[in-house]
């Protein structure tokens, strides 16, 4: 049997739903910048894959993205698992308002409509435990909603990822 389409010693490919934890955060109407952090907090060597996200705001607003040491944020978002009933897996996603200005490594602009979304087959970014993902409104006073779609999977699954 060709091993390009079936491999029995592969321990992962593509997505696993049970794996898989969906979640959002609002800011509300900050004093300073809206921001939001999805935090990987596992213990173990789980990354977190972030498959898709959606970012919404003022109109024409730019987002700056940007992976941080530790936690950012403290007023816990919404999350769920990506099956019904099972446990959730590593991840936390917070929100802070907060005068701390986070360098973007990477922009996302928002739509006159006010929104950006993740349009690509492969993911958006890989955490490392002990890391957060931040998204940073640019402009003080403008909230901002991020829905976000991640997988917890062993580091050593990377290798095979399609």
């Amino acid at each position: 049997m060709d091993e390009e389409f079936f491999n029995p010693r592969r321990e992962y490919r593509l997505f696993r739903p049970r794996q898989g934890v969906r979640g959002r955060a609002v800011t509300g109407t900050p004093v300073n910048l809206g921001t939001v952090g999805l935090f990987n907090n596992s213990t173990g060597r789980s990354v977190l894959v972030v498959r898709d996200i959606t970012v919404s705001g003022p109109a024409s607003d730019t987002v700056a993205a940007s992976y941080q040491r530790g936690q950012i944020g403290a007023t816990a978002g919404l999350q769920a698992s990506m099956v019904a009933n099972e446990p959730l897996q590593p991840g936390t996603i917070n929100s802070i308002d907060t005068a701390t200005v986070y360098a973007g490594d990477y922009v996302l602009a928002l739509t006159a409509q006010g929104v950006f979304w993740w349009q690509h087959d492969f993911p958006f970014a890989v955490i490392e435990p002990g890391y957060s993902l931040v998204f940073q409104d640019s402009t003080a006073t403008h909230a901002i909603a991020v829905s976000l779609i991640w997988e917890a999977i062993e580091i050593d699954q990377l290798d095979y990822f399609y």
